[in-house]
């Protein structure tokens, strides 16, 4: 039973407009204004809410991800503590379309010490300026062999040089390959950011750059992980995260970030909302290298 929640909770888990000009650069006669870090030559912006949807082309993003889920499950069950170990990356083909990849993880704890998952995506955005809108498809096979697919359809707001807003819908078809369990059909996402506490179908996850350095932000969202049993499996999750930035010439060198959270927070079948007995912490670092 407790691998079977870890599990869901790692498939969940692992659930205002942008205008600036360059400081003494006026906007070109007959065009718009060119970003800030645009102006300076740079290929992405160093502050955290200005960056686009996908990776600037030919930008290499390697990523550590460290995480600890806790879930204090009651009576005969009892607790368990789980950590994640994994390594990916993402690379921008075009300014417009990025790959990823998480080939490498490890799972230990009050679990059997066991492999993660594999998981692949690419993501093409459509829609570019304050507003960006881009498709996105995933794929990940984890430790049980379960296949999980997830298109999505992810959506960036950025207002100005404080706030962005990440939204959007996800929709997962879950393919389990073991005898007697049923495939699921589920709003949901398949977590690579553990800066949120868990990938919702509809997420909603709102960050502010303090100062250019630095940010913070909370995640929440809506998901459902069974449509075969909405109502019970209807929750919102609630999570809080926080990093800054190493700059560089061309953009950010690296970001650390730390993350706090509850990934069922509000859940349809519990008979004890807010649930906050089920909690994340994530630590993650990611390299921003241009090829």
């Amino acid at each position: 039973m407790r691998r079977i929640l870890a599990g869901t909770f790692f498939l969940a888990a692992t659930a205002i407009v942008t205008t600036g000009f360059a400081q003494g650069n006026p906007p070109p006669a007959g065009g718009a204004a060119p970003a800030p870090d645009q102006a300076q030559g740079m290929k992405q912006p160093v502050a955290y809410v200005e960056r686009p949807l996908t990776l600037p082309k030919m930008t290499l993003s390697p990523e550590l991800d460290l995480a600890i889920t806790h879930l204090d499950l009651g009576g005969f069950l009892g607790t368990a503590t789980v950590f994640f170990v994994e390594l990916g990356a993402a690379f921008g083909i075009t300014d417009d379309f990025m790959v990823e990849a998480h080939p490498l993880g490890i799972e230990a704890g009050d679990v059997d010490t066991d492999y993660t998952r594999f998981e692949v995506g690419a993501t093409y955005r459509f829609l570019k300026g304050p507003v960006e809108i881009g498709g996105r498809f995933r794929f990940q096979v984890d430790n049980a062999g379960t296949l999980v697919f997830n298109p999505g359809l992810p959506v960036r707001i950025h207002g100005g040089e404080i706030v962005r807003i990440d939204t959007g819908v996800n929709f997962s078809g879950v393919v389990p390959t073991k005898k007697d369990t049923d495939s699921q059909a589920a709003l949901l996402g398949i977590g690579t950011d553990l800066l949120l506490s868990a990938e919702a179908g509809i997420p909603v996850n709102v960050a502010f750059q303090i100062v250019k350095p630095v940010f913070v932000g909370l995640s929440t969202g809506y998901g459902i992980v069974a449509f075969s049993q909405a109502g019970d499996t209807s929750f919102m999750p609630l999570g809080f995260f926080a990093g800054g930035t190493v700059p560089g010439d061309q953009g950010p060198l690296l970001d650390i970030g730390a993350s706090f959270g509850f990934p069922y927070f509000l859940l349809g079948g519990s008979n004890s909302n807010p649930n906050t007995e089920i909690w994340s912490i994530g630590l993650t670092g990611r390299g921003f290298l241009y090829l």
